[in-house]
């Protein structure tokens, strides 16, 4: 019986109760007077709920000729249509359907039972309304979900936004700095005025920004160091959605990117680079919540970042990146006087690419990474990038300061290259190359890839064949491929029977050392181009990531229960939510400040929740008396 209200309403949205009451038109009334009405004793096959979704679309006409309501209305000559109704007591109704055609009156007398309806949750199998009466809830229908650390924000089919969970900084946008343990829409902007949403940032552990339909950015959470474009000595965490500008202006954004403590947008007019929060560098160069323009004329598609690390991929297939190289992360190695040296980390240049000393081992503005390899120029034999050869770029999702980053890039030929931190095998170059790189080295396999997850400390893939292949640690076994060794400096390929999304890999943020991915099931959601799938994991498990009902790591991908048909998948630090086909999402994993969104806590630090639907939101209908044809609801 449950699972037959979720379904009926979960179909509730589509369907406009209000034409009980509207008068049926000319046209209509013609096209339903041949409709034979069911009887008072209608039969049990009206009530075959089973079939209400695939007939709703086209029983939709059927049902406004079943159902009559309201008072009498003139019927004098000369009208084309009309109706009338008289009482027959013990809720019972005549209602007379008259049509004017061709000069004569046609007339139809239905007996209709009165029922004290609150709502029509669909149409049966021969197009009468179902009605249901109690009060009932109305799933959330969410199309983009987007967790971070220990909560998580959507987008629903109003375009609102709604977050739940962990909510020290503000990250809930809700005017609050408490825990929601269910969805909470997010307040109007502090200037006022309400907004169509659109797109989501990546979000970071503490802090979340959205996309108007406009292009307007707006974010909330964690201001420490100004990133959300507020004076920090004004406001170290904002609650309230405010506006990101820059130089003063109403700035219109395609895409907004955050780090930990630096948050960047690419201004939609001329794809320049904006960024507002810490110039992260160990001079700790001033950074500055006023939109600052990274240095150089570069004209961005894509951004990635971290704490330490900022790149972006340009209109002309070229990855740039700015911030201080001493880790190895800018992805090159910078010459002086015609001799290649390692860069020093003295900070003159952060992440936000603003440069206040010249110093030649440091880059003074964003870097061409060389593809795959340097060539050198024949007259002083210094290496040279070349250009435009990339076409997607990737940064572990690394929040710890003065931590060594590791980036990867897609080339054209869907070859990966990968460069910065290799302490882990993250480099994936094989077991000949165990030291961290300046530059970018190619990936030791001869498979080409769709898209990249990265965890800071392991890197998973989906090839051009829709298979998963993961390289770097596994102290967890987020490898995923049942092996035991610590640490693989090559790809392996794991749960080789199983294809995936390309779009639907997903790391754990911070360094929580676990992924999700999303089968290739070759179907999509019913009036969207989203593919559906069944959601697979695997790694640490310490708060029923997995949902087998146990803490211990998983080093195999394990099938969620329950969740056959998903169209989003998303991870936060020990947590996960879907949306199914029908946009209504649960989540599981970690629950202690509500990350679950079901409006319960677990009990104990350790509590954890196995898929849940997020709490749905009450439903009250004004009121009205229906009439259903063929008996009582």
């Amino acid at each position: 019986m449950k699972s037959l209200l979720r379904l009926l309403r979960s179909k509730r949205g589509s369907v406009s109760a209000s034409i009980v009451f509207v008068m049926f038109s000319a046209v209509t009334m013609t096209a339903v007077m041949g409709m034979v009405l069911t009887t008072i004793n209608g039969s049990s096959t009206a009530r075959e709920y089973s079939n209400a979704s695939a007939s709703m679309a086209l029983k939709k006409a059927a049902y406004q000729g079943n159902v009559i309501g309201g008072t009498a209305v003139d019927c004098a000559p000369g009208k084309e249509a009309c109706e009338s109704s008289e009482s027959l007591g013990e809720g019972l109704t005549a209602v007379t359907l008259s049509t004017n055609v061709r000069g004569s009156t046609v007339s139809q007398t239905d007996t209709l039972r009165g029922v004290d309806a609150n709502y029509v949750a669909g149409y049966d199998i021969s197009g009468n309304a179902i009605w249901v009466t109690e009060a009932g809830t109305t799933p959330h229908k969410f199309r983009e979900i987007t967790s971070k650390g220990g909560f998580t924000c959507s987008i629903d089919v109003a375009k609102k936004v709604w977050c739940w969970g962990d909510n020290v900084n503000g990250q809930l946008g809700n005017g609050s700095t408490s825990d929601s343990y269910e969805p909470a829409q997010i307040a109007a902007p502090a200037a006022g005025g309400t907004h169509a949403y659109a797109k989501l940032s990546n979000g970071t552990s503490y802090s979340m920004c959205a996309l108007t339909d406009a292009g307007l950015a707006y974010c909330w959470g964690n201001n420490s160091h100004g990133q959300l474009g507020v004076d920090p000595a004004v406001k170290q965490s904002v609650s309230t959605p405010v506006q990101l500008t820059a130089s003063g202006c109403t700035n219109k954004f395609s895409e907004v990117v955050q780090g930990a403590t630096t948050t960047c947008a690419i201004e939609k007019t001329n794809n320049k680079v904006w960024c507002w929060g810490e110039n992260n560098g160990d001079a700790k160069t001033a950074g500055s919540h006023l939109g600052t323009a990274v240095a150089g004329a570069g004209k961005y598609v894509k951004l990635a970042m971290d704490r330490n690390t900022a790149c972006g991929l340009d209109t002309s297939s070229r990855i740039l990146c700015w911030s201080a190289n001493g880790l190895g992360q800018v992805g090159v190695s910078l010459e002086s006087n015609g001799t290649v040296t390692p860069a020093s980390f003295d900070g003159t240049t952060g992440t936000m690419g603003i440069t206040t000393a010249m110093n030649v081992s440091v880059p003074s503005s964003p870097v061409i990474i060389p593809a795959g390899q340097d060539k050198s120029d024949p007259g002083t034999n210094i290496p040279v990038a070349i250009p435009g050869q990339w076409k997607d770029i990737v940064i572990g999702d690394q929040e710890a300061d003065f931590t060594k980053s590791v980036v990867c890039g897609i080339k054209t030929n869907d070859t990966v290259w990968c460069w910065g931190d290799n302490d882990f095998g993250q480099l994936g170059a094989g077991p000949s190359v165990k030291a961290d790189s300046e530059t970018p080295v190619a990936v030791a396999t001869d498979r080409k890839f769709k898209s990249l997850a990265i965890s800071p400390e392991t890197v998973c893939g989906v090839d051009t064949t829709n298979h998963v292949l993961c390289w770097g640690a596994n102290d967890y076994g987020q490898l995923g491929n049942g092996s035991a060794v610590q640490v693989s400096y090559a790809p392996v390929e794991i749960d080789k029977n199983t294809t995936y999304q390309d779009s639907g890999l997903r790391a754990a943020s911070g360094n929580k050392k676990w992924f999700c991915g999303l089968t290739h099931s070759g179907t999509t959601a019913e009036g969207t181009d989203k593919a559906l799938g069944e959601v697979k994991c695997w790694g640490r498990n310490s708060f029923g990531q997995m949902a087998n009902g146990e803490t211990t790591p998983v080093s195999t991908p394990t099938t969620v229960p329950g969740q056959p048909s998903v169209a989003e998948l998303t991870i936060g630090d020990h947590h996960a939510c879907v949306a199914d086909a029908d946009m209504v999402t649960s989540c599981w994993g970690r629950n202690t400040s509500g990350e679950a969104g079901t409006g319960l806590r677990s009990a104990g630090d350790m509590g954890f929740t196995p898929p849940a639907g997020v709490k749905e939101i009450p439903y009250t209908f004004p009121g009205f008396d229906g009439f259903v044809n063929g008996g009582r609801e």
